[in-house]
């Protein structure tokens, strides 16, 4: 027969381990640092080749977020290419969406919905990244899963795409404030693209 001793002695073993939470390991909040909080910031890596050497608008317009209701954006979807080997300058504030009479507005987030490869996606520290689902221009954009695929808050960070031995064509969502909506061109690194008149999207995809 166990002792009324020892059963005293379970007891108090079990209060105590119920006072003390268990240690998880570190987990990446799904709205949190673009990189692992428990390891040294990440190095960005230096722009190489010619980056950005193309990109045709599939879609713009204004944008929702279904994670972040009422919050209306400025969306643009744009159809990229990386040249083959090289690695664009970062994407960050200073890619932005330009009115006509030169007035810009800052990159607030964007996405590369389709990136199946995570090495080809780098971050820089100062960045937040979440899944999040963006309707732009009658079509809905999945931003999350793989690493790549993540939603990107720029911050004061940026992130940048790098192409392998053949050039890389991803479609790139980009999210500006929602005034931005006036706006004629996009300025990336190395590259401007112009944007339809509004009510000229015959060239834009369905």
């Amino acid at each position: 027969m166990v002792s009324l001793a020892v059963l005293a002695c379970f007891a108090a073993a079990n209060v105590a381990a119920a006072a003390e939470p268990a240690t998880a390991p570190p987990v990446l909040s799904p709205f949190g640092p673009g990189y692992d909080p428990t390891r040294p910031p990440p190095v960005a890596p230096a722009p190489t080749g010619a980056g950005f050497v193309a990109a045709n608008v599939v879609g713009s317009g204004l944008a929702e977020v279904q994670e972040l209701p009422g919050t209306p954006f400025f969306g643009v979807v744009l159809d990229v290419r990386v040249e083959a080997g090289s690695t664009t300058r970062m994407i960050d504030a200073s890619v932005v969406a330009q009115t006509e009479n030169g007035n810009s507005s800052p990159l607030i987030a964007g996405c590369v919905p389709l990136m199946e490869n995570p090495l080809a996606m780098s971050y820089r520290e100062g960045v937040k990244t979440g899944h999040w689902h963006i309707h732009v221009d009658r079509r809905t954009w999945f931003c999350g899963g793989r690493t790549a695929r993540l939603a990107i808050r720029v911050g004061t960070g940026g992130f940048a795409i790098t192409a392998g031995a053949e050039p890389l064509d991803v479609p790139l969502v980009l999210l500006f404030a929602h005034e931005a909506e006036t706006s004629r061109r996009i300025v990336l690194p190395g590259l401007t693209v112009e944007l339809p008149l509004p009510g000229k999207d015959d060239d834009r995809k369905p």
